[in-house]
């Protein structure tokens, strides 16, 4: 099975305000959004006997969900509940990259391409594992799908590395396709002046 590394444009206080906020639109709007891919993925056994999908997201708008904090996130344990996160970022996102790998390239791509090379390459002062799981809106997710993220202020700092072309990286072919796509990806968020929200699953 492949993994997948999602960005979207969305501005983070933008999903902050459908949480508690009861709003029935954003509700169905959401969940007509994001229920087609998630059926193909996902058995009702998944749930393990937690709220699936539409629930989770309901309890996202009703507020059922505690407040997180930025210093103490709340760790969001349950698989509804981590899908009807991503269910919000789907609706007031604007999906503009992926990147792809294998089930076996997970460790490759984690560890070496995200955490040592684009790290080397772009130089930025956070690291990049915040593309893959850090607290957004006070929230993290202890199991697929994470989430994680940029401000678009930290984006601003990459702004100027991202203008230049993508360096290549002749030493493994599959890498040099990643460093492609993020330097299209994380250039195309700092274009639009934006936050990121990225979902990888």
């Amino acid at each position: 099975m492949s993994a997948s590394l999602e960005f979207y444009a969305a501005t983070w206080a933008d999903v902050s305000t459908a949480i508690g906020s009861r709003n029935l639109r954003i509700l169905k709007s959401a969940l007509e959004i994001a229920e087609p891919d998630f059926n193909e993925l996902f058995e009702q056994q998944d749930f393990e006997g937690g709220p699936n999908l539409e629930a989770g997201l309901e309890r996202w708008i009703n507020g059922a969900i505690p407040l997180g904090q930025s210093q103490v996130p709340f760790r969001v344990d349950q698989l509804g509940d981590a899908l009807g996160f991503v269910a919000l970022v789907k609706y007031f996102g604007k999906l503009i990259g992926t990147i792809n790998h294998s089930a076996t390239a997970g460790v490759l791509f984690r560890q070496r391409f995200l955490i040592n090379v684009a790290q080397d390459l772009l130089a930025p002062p956070f690291p990049l594992e915040f593309l893959l799981t850090r607290p957004v809106i006070g929230y993290q997710s202890l199991q697929y799908p994470y989430w994680g993220g940029l401000t678009s202020s930290e984006l601003e700092m990459l702004s100027p590395k991202l203008k230049q072309d993508a360096p290549m990286y002749p030493e493994d072919v599959v890498i040099d396709e990643w460093i492609r796509d993020l330097w299209y990806s994380l250039g195309s968020a700092a274009d639009l002046g934006k936050d990121l929200i990225s979902v990888y699953s």
